[in-house]
């Protein structure tokens, strides 16, 4: 299997270079043919969102789309898809939470952690985040 990295999968959602673009899309129609599997790991993920809202601009809500839609192509093999699916389905409930830190929380609840200890107070809004004070 060969995993991705982040810069594939910018130039397939945003189509920023339309030459990488048509690259890319080669490769997903050869994996999809091929019935080849692609790696994308959960730094990948993070990474994607860091450089969709701040390099693109890109609103939480469109990102959020963007995902969901790759996580539908079946020759994508996410790291932790269960994980992804439960941000789709929660990120709407929590507006103001970052895509990032709801992606880290729903990550160490799915390893067992019972809270996450932070001094950020924007993700107070997510009850699974537990403030030092």
């Amino acid at each position: 299997m060969k995993a991705l990295d982040t810069n594939i999968l910018i130039r397939f959602l945003t189509a920023d270079n339309l030459k990488q673009y048509q690259l890319v899309n080669e490769l997903f129609e050869m994996a999809e043919q091929n019935n080849q599997t692609l790696l994308i790991s959960q730094l990948v993920i993070i990474e994607i969102f860091w450089v969709l809202k701040t390099s693109f601009k890109t609103p939480r809500k469109d990102i959020i789309s963007a995902l969901d839609d790759i996580l539908g192509l079946e020759f994508l093999f996410f790291q932790s898809r269960n994980i992804l699916e439960q941000l789709v389905k929660l990120a709407p409930e929590y507006p103001s939470l970052d895509l990032a830190d709801l992606f880290i929380a729903l990550a160490a609840k799915d390893l067992g952690a019972t809270s996450i200890i932070s001094f950020d107070k924007k993700v107070q809004a997510f009850d699974f985040f537990e403030e030092l004070t």
